[in-house]
């Protein structure tokens, strides 16, 4: 391309015009083919446990520039005309993801849920309209929903700013959590405030947590306890079964440290989520699979249905998925 400084006035004009086209067929080009690799779960073949991830980690967007690509996708699927909004530049990613925001609150927070129609409708009043704009007109709709965005920044290498509005009934239950912490932690804020209830919730619900704990306890017993007695059934006696035992769990969890230990078989990335774990049977139990340590591996939710898809196949498992 020729510099822009060798460019006279008109051509430069109409260069960054024709360029700017260019650019928002391109944009709506990224959300069909993001469309469709998540309709195929590819980022999952590629061993990313969200196709946000996939969108940050692999095709080098910001967070947020990911955030807005994925939500506009998603309300694509329902308004086709979306596409041909954005590229006529009286729509922009901004915006469409703004709008579906706004929606999946509507329908998480009211229960309401908008048809096609009813999201086109919506998307017509957003036209031409800055984001300022647009962000009133939602606000009059749902006053309640509009405000009740919340957000994540990062604003140093280890620390993030949270934004979100709560109800005056859960602030009450935050001030009564500070006044009863107040002679083990005073003057208590509300990061110090979550950090202990998070720590405290993990202490219950983390199972590698109430693994090391019960270690620790075992330990300490072990010289007080009398010996096992033996079993004459070994574990390869034990008939095939889908109930897995606790003691199997922890052991799978403390050998896969607590994290999904899918791996890639194309690009070698290990996934390592912590999200929706799951005990995962190598060898199906359908197929006789055993519930044994060595038939046994963490998968996060995304690839625990991943392997479903690849063992069991689309057709049958977009009964339970969103395929």
């Amino acid at each position: 391309m020729m510099s822009p400084g060798n460019l006279s006035d008109g051509d430069l004009l109409s260069k960054i015009r024709s360029l700017a086209v260019e650019e928002r067929k391109l944009t709506t080009q990224v959300l069909e083919l993001l469309r469709e690799v998540e309709r195929r779960r590819l980022f999952a073949r590629q061993g990313f446990s969200s196709l946000f991830e996939y969108a940050v980690k692999e095709l080098g967007y910001s967070e947020a520039s990911a955030s807005r690509r994925i939500n506009s996708m998603r309300l694509l699927k329902d308004v086709p005309s979306v596409a041909t909004l954005i590229e006529g530049g009286s729509l922009n990613l901004s915006t469409v993801s703004a709008v579906q925001c706004f929606l999946k609150r509507e329908e998480r927070v009211k229960g309401k849920i908008y048809s096609p129609e009813e999201k086109q409708d919506l998307l017509g009043k957003m036209e031409n309209r800055s984001h300022r704009e647009c962000e009133k007109i939602l606000f009059q709709l749902s006053p309640e929903v509009a405000k009740s965005k919340e957000t994540s920044r990062t604003v140093s290498p280890t620390q993030t700013e949270l934004k979100l509005v709560v109800s005056d009934d859960l602030m009450q239950k935050i001030e009564k959590i500070k006044g009863l912490l107040a002679h083990s932690h005073p003057g208590i804020g509300l990061s110090g405030l979550l950090e202990v209830l998070v720590d405290r919730a993990l202490e219950q619900i983390d199972p590698a947590r109430k693994a090391a704990r019960r270690e620790k306890l075992k330990r300490k017993s072990d010289g007080k306890r009398e010996p096992a007695t033996p079993t004459s059934e070994s574990p390869n006696e034990r008939p095939a079964s889908r109930y897995i035992p606790a003691a199997i769990r922890k052991e799978v969890w403390l050998r896969d440290g607590g994290v999904c230990s899918y791996v890639s078989p194309e690009t070698g990335k290990k996934c390592e989520s912590h999200f929706g774990l799951e005990c995962d049977p190598i060898l199906p139990f359908s197929q006789g699979g055993r519930s044994e340590l060595s038939n046994l591996r963490l998968l996060c939710r995304t690839h625990n249905s991943w392997e479903a898809i690849q063992k069991i196949g689309a057709p049958t498992m977009g009964r339970y998925l969103r395929l």
